[in-house]
């Protein structure tokens, strides 16, 4: 709009963006909903081949200390197939890596409930850092 010489009201256009995409969740007859997350991550792993593809990329992506975008890709192989035991154990390992690197109690506590359910889901502990030595590492 800018482009075409048009006077641009950013705040008024966000407001009407927000009106719009509210009405077309809301409205009564064939609502716009987003398919739900494990069809979504089915759909991507079958267009990727593997769920194995996801798990080395997060792996990656982890080693390279890119963490956030690590986790959504493990989240992503993890509910396309929540029993793959490849997947949750990289789950794990990289929400504890996560966990580490994260200066915030209640982050460490999200991240740290995470690993644990997928730990749970195989029945064993991920060899992790010592909380002293995470710490020393996360006040670095």
């Amino acid at each position: 709009l800018k482009r075409q010489g048009s006077e641009v009201n950013m705040r008024l256009l966000l407001q009407e963006l927000e009106e719009r995409d509210k009405k077309d969740t809301e409205r009564e007859h064939s609502p716009l909903k987003p398919a739900p997350d494990s069809l979504l991550a089915k759909e991507m792993v079958s267009l990727l081949g593997s769920v194995e593809v996801l798990i080395d990329r997060a792996d990656e992506l982890a080693e390279k200390g890119e963490l956030r975008l690590a986790c959504h890709l493990v989240e992503i192989a993890v509910q396309s197939e929540p029993s793959h035991e490849g997947a949750q154990r990289a789950r794990a390992r990289i929400y504890w890596q996560r966990r580490s690197a994260e200066r915030s109690l209640m982050s460490k506590g999200i991240f740290a409930a995470a690993a644990r359910e997928s730990e749970a889901t195989y029945g064993e502990r991920t060899p992790r850092m010592k909380m002293r030595d995470a710490v020393r590492k996360s006040m670095q």
